[in-house]
């Protein structure tokens, strides 16, 4: 079985593209850790999330396949244009 992240609303829809991504300890054995936001997304107050697998947020996001492994903890920011991901410390 594939794990799954949580999606803010506004990216799962296809209204945002993904702006954020952070990893927290896996709550189940279902549960990949990540939680993906777009810019308008404040964290903690981001309303009803989708579940994605791993699969559904590379193939919206293929830029984030060299941090999908990343431990918990791992807080990466979208940079303009080219580039890339930018990991920030929390």
């Amino acid at each position: 079985m594939e794990r799954l992240a949580a999606v803010c609303p506004h990216v799962a829809k296809g209204e945002r593209a993904i702006a954020w991504a952070l990893r927290d300890e896996a709550a189940s054995s279902s549960d990949s850790g990540w939680r993906l936001l777009c810019a308008a997304a404040e964290v903690g107050k981001i309303g009803t999330e989708a579940s994605w697998t791993i699969a559904q947020v590379l193939e919206q996001e293929p830029g984030l396949a060299p941090h999908i492994d990343s431990p918990p903890g791992t807080t990466l920011q979208k940079g303009s244009g080219a580039a890339g991901w930018w990991r920030r410390w929390r």
